[in-house]
């Protein structure tokens, strides 16, 4: 059987819940404190939209996010090319940061400036943060790949006018946190994605 065809699919209260539920878990449980999930936890996530790329009139429940199949017969790569290009699109417009928090690395390990070539990165505290400026498809799929992995986060958001900054700091995180247009979770046991849109209509 062929893949059904994917469009954005609104999961209203159920994608809220989820969203929550990978910012707010307890960190205790993984790497320690998380400063951008915890920004990003306090913005007003019912004021937007809560998606994933399902087939239309399909609604996946908490329990398919969290643990279930993809939706559609499709699989891990064409919901990671989805995101890709979503992540693309907003890297188009002049001025935009799309920022991965990575708590399984650390600044201080040694084979981050080994290993070339890796995508751009900042070290603040514990936690490494993978970023991209530009709508270069092949430096975005290398920026999912090294970063946004299982109970991480990324925030699509306006880049401040001077990026990247020589020390990222816990205001600068915030700030980012508060400006963001989009944040992309994992969902269906870390092989698809659900993402929270400011605006409804934003694309």
């Amino acid at each position: 059987m062929q893949p059904q065809k994917l469009a954005r699919v609104s999961l209203g209260t159920v994608g809220f819940q989820h969203i929550r539920d990978r910012l707010q878990v307890d960190p205790s449980r993984y790497f320690g404190d998380r400063p951008l999930r915890q920004a990003l936890a306090r913005l007003p996530l019912d004021d937007g939209v809560a998606w994933t790329w399902a087939p239309r009139g399909s609604v996946p429940t908490l329990a398919e996010l969290r643990r279930g199949v993809l939706p559609g017969k499709t699989n891990q790569t064409r919901h990671r090319n989805l995101l890709v290009h979503f992540v693309l699109k907003h890297l188009t417009s002049n001025g935009r940061l799309a920022l991965i928090e990575d708590e399984s690395l650390k600044p201080r390990d040694s084979w981050l400036t080994k290993e070339p070539p890796l995508p751009q990165w900042l070290g603040f505290r514990k936690h490494v943060y993978w970023y991209a400026t530009e709508p270069d498809i092949a430096l975005i799929r290398k920026v999912l790949v090294w970063g946004l992995g299982f109970y991480q986060c990324m925030v699509l958001t306006p880049s401040p006018d001077e990026w990247p900054p020589k020390r990222l700091s816990s205001v600068q995180i915030e700030r980012l946190a508060q400006t963001a247009e989009h944040v992309v979770v994992d969902a269906f046991d870390f092989w698809g994605y659900v993402v929270w849109s400011r605006s409804p209509t934003s694309e």
